[in-house]
């Protein structure tokens, strides 16, 4: 990834953009064919019920255990190497949100004995989220502002994420509401199969998905749905316009800034540097 972030002469902000959807194209690609040969192994699409019979006593394959326990591993190694890179707090901070959710969502799926499901929910993840890191890179790497291959990537994307929210949705509510009514309550330590328990875990998986597609249209590009559109909160006193027109030079200054390689950003910083150094010389001349 660091050769090819020299060929392309990036800037800071995109050479760490690009190393990070890079790994995670890498990893979601590896995870996507890992757990559909676990899906097609289980012969779990053709037999549903098979995902939670003889729940909570779930058998696992080595495969699946293997699967499992290498997810562990890589959510929990990005905090700390987060720490080395020496990451911004800004990028830090969403970098390590995603890494403890997905760390929680994988415990909780073993935990409560959701082996089989889980598997194929993560697939339907590392699906979109391939998808998502590779529309990055396009993006990152495209010279053109208004792309065409870039819109292209972005409606694929937005289409996969709509279907695999769509699955998770009806496929953890048949689970739930459905599936596991044929199963007898055990009342073992790690059987969650009761009507208020089966309550809870459907309302954090609502909630779960709702906070999903939130993000999703938090983080549109501009021009297509952006959840801040709707406005449902009234926005406070108007600013005066010269302000917003200031505010929108800084941005654009800032952008037109990060867009510059390394070279050429600490170039412009040793000029104004110097300039200040000028201008205090002059001012105790005077």
């Amino acid at each position: 990834m660091d050769k090819v972030c020299r060929r392309l002469h990036l800037s800071k902000s995109k050479n760490s953009k690009f190393n990070e959807s890079g790994q995670l194209v890498v990893f979601n690609a590896i995870s996507l064919i890992w757990a559909l040969d676990i899906i097609i192994k289980g012969n779990w699409l053709a037999d549903i019920p098979s995902l939670w019979t003889g729940y909570p006593n779930t058998a696992l394959s080595f495969s699946e255990k293997f699967f499992y326990i290498i997810q562990f591993a890589y959510w929990a190694h990005i905090l700390p190497e987060l720490y080395f890179q020496k990451i911004k707090k800004e990028e830090m901070y969403s970098r390590m949100k995603y890494a403890i959710l997905y760390f929680a969502f994988v415990l909780s799926l073993y935990i409560i004995n959701f082996h089989h499901i889980g598997v194929i929910v993560l697939s339907l993840h590392y699906m979109s989220g391939f998808t998502k890191h590779v529309v990055t890179l396009i993006d990152i790497t495209e010279k053109e502002e208004d792309s065409k291959i870039v819109q292209l990537a972005q409606n694929v994307y937005n289409c996969l994420f709509i279907g695999e929210q769509t699955l998770i949705l009806i496929l953890s509510q048949v689970m739930l509401c459905l599936g596991l009514k044929e199963v007898e309550y055990t009342g073992e330590l790690r059987d969650f199969n009761t009507p208020t328990l089966k309550l809870l875990i459907s309302i954090i998986s609502l909630a779960t998905q709702a906070w999903a597609i939130f993000e999703f249209f938090k983080g549109q590009r501009s021009g297509s749905l952006n959840i801040t559109t709707f406005n449902f909160l009234k926005a406070k006193a108007k600013a005066p316009r010269v302000n917003i027109a200031n505010k929108k030079r800084k941005i654009a200054a800032n952008r037109k800034f990060n867009e510059l390689t390394e070279a050429d950003q600490n170039i412009r910083k040793t000029i104004k540097s110097d300039a200040k150094k000028a201008a205090k010389i002059a001012k105790s001349v005077k």
